[in-house]
């Protein structure tokens, strides 16, 4: 007589929604925009997750809008998007 296996909780493969608590960070990457996402009721500092724009938008628009406003991100994902990112070149000496 073995012992049966348990039974997973059916909940544990669904689709869960996490509710977005704060941006804590953000970065431009992979030609698009990156957020730290902090979960609520979930550790800022062990838990939280990197997040495109474009996921952000779908389910947590005025967190992101007022985040994008508080640093000034607007402006700079358009222009960041629309123009390429120039380097300077290496100086050189001049001959004598």
């Amino acid at each position: 007589m073995g012992r049966k296996p348990l039974a997973l909780p059916t909940e544990l493969f669904e689709d869960r929604e996490y509710e977005l608590q704060d941006i804590l960070d953000h970065d431009f990457k992979y030609g698009q925009w990156w957020f730290l996402v902090h979960w609520k009721g979930y550790s800022p500092i062990y838990e939280s997750t990197w997040e495109t724009r474009d996921s952000l938008v779908e389910n947590a628009k005025s967190t992101l809008q007022y985040y994008e406003k508080k640093y000034g991100l607007h402006g700079s994902a358009q222009q960041s998007e629309d123009k390429p990112v120039s380097r300077p070149g290496r100086k050189r000496k001049a001959k004598r």
